[in-house]
C-alpha cells in the first residue's frame, strides 16, 4: 500500500478549508437553530497557515497560495444574543459541518462531514456571547 506524501496532505486540508463551508448548530434538542455560511463573519477558520507554491504561471512564475499548517484544522463560530438569527432563551448543544457542493446547497444535510457536541450554552440576553471552536484532525505523514 502507497502513503501520500506530506504535499497530499496539505491539499486535503485546504479542500477542507475550500469544501466544508456550512455550518449548522442545534439545540439541547437536536432542533436546527442557526445556519451559518463561510461568507459569514461569524464563520472563520483560526488555524496556523502557510505558503505554498501550487503551480506555475505561463512565464514559469510560481502560483502560490496560503495553506494550513497544522494537523488540527480549527473551525471558529461566534454568536451573540443580539444575532437576528439567535432568538433568546435558546440552549446551543452541538454544530455539524457540512460540505457544500452543486445541487446539495438546498440540502446540506446530505453532505455532512463532522459533527460535535459541546456543553451546552443558553443565550439569554442581547450580551451573551457563544464561541465554538470546532476541530479537525487531519492526520500527518510519518
Amino acid at each position: 500500500m502507497a502513503e501520500i506524501t506530506a504535499d497530499a496532505y496539505t491539499l486535503l486540508k485546504k479542500h477542507i478549508v475550500e469544501n466544508w463551508t456550512r455550518v449548522i448548530l442545534f439545540d439541547d434538542k437536536d432542533n436546527n437553530i442557526v445556519t451559518i455560511d463561510s461568507t459569514d463573519s461569524r464563520f472563520s477558520w483560526i488555524h496556523a497557515t502557510k505558503q505554498m507554491t501550487l503551480g506555475y504561471d505561463s512565464v514559469g512564475n510560481p502560483m502560490k497560495e496560503d495553506v494550513p499548517d497544522s494537523q488540527t484544522l480549527k473551525l471558529e463560530i461566534v454568536l451573540t444574543g443580539s444575532d437576528s438569527d439567535v432568538s433568546l432563551d435558546t440552549t446551543f448543544a452541538k454544530i455539524e459541518l457540512n460540505e457544500i457542493t452543486g445541487s446539495s446547497y438546498e440540502n446540506p444535510s446530505d453532505k455532512v462531514v463532522s459533527t460535535e457536541t459541546f456543553t451546552n450554552f443558553t443565550i439569554s440576553k442581547d450580551g451573551d456571547k457563544l464561541t465554538v471552536t470546532h476541530e479537525i484532525e487531519v492526520p500527518q505523514v510519518k
